[in-house]
């Protein structure tokens, strides 16, 4: 298994003469180095381990701060597709206009800048700021407009 410098250290802080699986060639091949050998397997398998287990930490760690920050940023998308609402877009694609030619007529649009326009100008004439005088409203409407007296 490879591992990065980084990993290395943060393991291994001992010069190598201390550690305890450290063979000095003097003793080669003999029972003591056999020993010295199963000791220096054993403490390998564990550091080993011990750097997969922080590596495998590691990256669930950074997938668990993923996840909650996508959560964050995409709060309401994130809770409607828990909630299983779904909003399509709308895509407005053909529009319906009065005729220039004939009074009265209606004529299809569909060349999407065209279309664009048409939409645009018609939000823009929906949800335009009016020039509202409350003193020029009729009685119907001057009554829900009143204010309301509380008991």
């Amino acid at each position: 298994m490879d591992y990065s410098d980084d990993e290395m250290k943060e393991v291994i802080l001992k010069p190598l003469e201390e550690r305890l699986y450290f063979i000095s060639p003097e003793d080669f091949l003999f029972n003591e180095w056999q020993r010295s050998f199963n000791n220096v397997l054993k403490e390998r398998k564990l550091l080993d381990e011990k750097l997969y287990l922080n590596r495998k930490h590691r990256s669930i760690t950074h997938k668990i701060e993923v996840k909650f920050e996508n959560i964050q940023i995409f709060q309401k998308a994130w809770l409607n597709s828990t909630l299983e609402k779904s909003r399509p877009n709308v895509s407005i694609d053909q529009a319906v206009i009065d005729s220039d030619d004939t009074p009265g007529a209606k004529c299809m649009v569909l060349h999407p800048a065209e279309v664009k326009a048409v939409a645009a100008n018609t939000f823009a004439k929906q949800f335009r700021k009016r020039d509202t005088h409350l003193d020029q409203l009729s009685l119907f409407w001057r009554n829900i407009y009143a204010v309301q007296q509380c008991n």
